[in-house]
């Protein structure tokens, strides 16, 4: 059986380092990315477009990877749970387990990496992902084959093995 991987986290949480990671450790990786997906339909990842068209695209490449075999790893934000829950029903068809990865990133961290980074996102948009997921974290009752909070000191290959190894089938 096949995992698939979910990132949940604030920008400027690790994400998309933990998915370039993760990607040496699955077997035949598919990293679907809705800031290349954005960038693909509206040119550039800060447009944030139509959510209903980003999310097709995104379903569609995330059913051409399962039919081909591909390791999943979605990287994009899900701290929203009403999000996540309509992404596990979008999902459902496929009949695939997921395993939920939550950046365990502190604000303050996320806000300062932010700062670094090619594309600033507005620091109120970081605190309000980060509100949502205070609010209402994720939970194996949504429906995840399992929940793994991961440290930024974490992101390696190695420790990342050992928490996929710990897992019960």
């Amino acid at each position: 059986m096949i995992l698939h991987h979910l990132l949940i986290g604030p920008p400027g949480s690790g994400k998309t380092t933990f998915a370039q990671v993760l990607a040496t450790v699955v077997p035949q990786p598919w990293i679907v990315s809705s800031d290349r997906i954005r960038s693909q339909l509206y040119g550039d990842a800060q447009i944030q477009g139509a959510w209903a068209e980003i999310e097709a695209a995104m379903g569609d490449e995330i059913y051409r990877a399962v039919a081909q075999g591909q390791t999943v790893i979605y990287d994009a934000t899900n701290a929203r749970q009403a999000h996540r829950l309509a992404w596990l029903t979008l999902m459902a068809p496929l009949q695939q387990s997921w395993i939920a990865w939550q950046m365990d990133t502190s604000l303050e961290l996320c806000l300062e990496r932010n700062q670094g980074r090619d594309r600033i996102v507005p620091p109120a948009v970081i605190e309000s992902m980060a509100n949502a997921l205070a609010t209402h974290p994720p939970s194996l009752a949504e429906g995840w084959h399992s929940l793994i909070p991961i440290q930024p000191h974490e992101v390696n290959p190695k420790t990342i093995r050992e928490k996929l190894a710990a897992l019960t089938p």
